[in-house]
């Protein structure tokens, strides 16, 4: 398909965007993965928060009025020498957790075109940066080969790897399969918890629940290490509110498993999750500190996992990036990248030389990681 077969389009208006729902929605559920973090309901609410100081910029590609590709970002001053670049930045901060291009399969000459809009774009730009960026699916190679083609410099910057378990077969067979001393641990953790009072579960999905029992996990999370830090949704109010809407959203569509560990009656540690198309989202994750040493985190896991496994989920996503906790359930995962296109112009290729080159020469010749 040439990419002449294709109307680009960018979109700076909300409304222009708000018109797109059903058309956005439909090509986000057709896309491999379908993400509830790139659902328009998702994107609608987070630029709502957080895109103040921003300009909007979202991309879209037609082909026989049909849409094909679209490319949520936005546009936003970086600081540099030895002028500040403009960056066409991928709608997601920390509170994002997942992002791709939105495309229809068969349609990757539809980048190009896109690419090629972007050249002849009136308002100047520097680079494209994409945060949380796959850069293994058909769309994300299509850009970069057709970036690397066109003659823009190109680089991508390794993330992490995030966690995920498939949830096949029986709970008892998989716990089976963990590591002896975790699952004695992890028995042991119980059997002191039960010590101090009775333990019990408890599942929050209905909407007229919902936003009493998110106040509820706030309030656990910012008792904990998140307070000091000031990193706890409850100490900020955008986080707050876009928490919370997310969650009544969510509730309202039968999305939201928000999970309680209950000691003696009272809530002590909680897990927000999605039930979104038969994969289970972990968005946030905590407990009282007093309960630090009895691991509550992973003890209301274990029993959330248990019930992933009898009520056919296909796959848990622990999100975020890999570390000790999450590798206790599992070893498999997905890297996530950054991926830059830069375009012309002494200070973007000037950014690429540095970002790419320079620093990673320095690493290597210092040592350090």
């Amino acid at each position: 398909m040439s990419a002449a077969a294709y109307q680009v389009a960018e979109l700076s208006e909300l409304n222009q965007f708000l018109e797109l729902e059903a058309e956005w929605n439909a090509l986000s559920e057709a896309s491999d993965p379908d993400l509830p973090f790139l659902r328009h309901d998702w994107l609608r609410l987070w630029w709502s928060h957080f895109g103040a100081g921003r300009r909007l910029c979202v991309l879209t590609a037609r082909r026989e009025g049909r849409l094909v590709l679209a490319v949520p970002l936005m546009e936003e001053r970086e600081p540099w020498f030895p002028a500040p670049l403009v960056k066409l930045h991928s709608l997601t901060n920390a509170h994002s957790f997942r992002y791709q291009l939105l495309m229809a399969r068969g349609e990757e000459a539809s980048v190009a075109a896109l690419l090629k809009h972007l050249g002849a774009r009136p308002r100047p730009w520097h680079m494209l940066e994409f945060e949380r960026f796959p850069t293994g699916l058909p769309a994300d190679q299509a850009l970069l080969r057709a970036a690397e083609e066109s003659g823009h410099p190109v680089g991508v910057w390794q993330g992490g790897i995030s966690p995920y378990l498939r949830i096949e077969g029986t709970w008892e067979r998989y716990f089976a399969s963990l590591k002896p001393k975790f699952r004695s641990n992890l028995r042991n953790r119980v059997k002191r918890l039960e010590k101090l009072g009775p333990l019990g579960y408890e599942r929050v999905t209905d909407p007229s629940e919902a936003s009493a029992a998110l106040r509820d996990a706030f309030s656990i999370e910012e008792s904990g290490w998140k307070k000091d830090t000031r990193s706890a949704i409850a100490l900020d109010a955008t986080l707050t509110r876009f928490y919370t809407e997310w969650g009544e959203h969510a509730a309202e569509r039968g999305w939201l498993r928000l999970w309680f560990l209950l000691l003696d009656g009272k809530r002590v540690a909680f897990e927000y999750d999605l039930d979104y198309k038969g994969v289970l989202y972990c968005l946030k994750i905590s407990y009282r500190p007093e309960l630090h040493a009895y691991s509550a985190g992973q003890v209301l896991k274990a029993a959330v996992l248990e019930r992933a496994f009898q009520e056919g989920i296909r796959e848990y996503d622990f999100l975020g990036v890999m570390d000790e906790a999450k590798g206790d359930w599992t070893s498999d995962g997905r890297p996530f990248n950054w991926a830059y296109v830069y375009h012309g112009g002494l200070p973007a290729r000037l950014h690429h030389a540095v970002k790419f080159r320079i620093k990673p020469s320095l690493k290597r010749a210092t040592g350090r990681p």
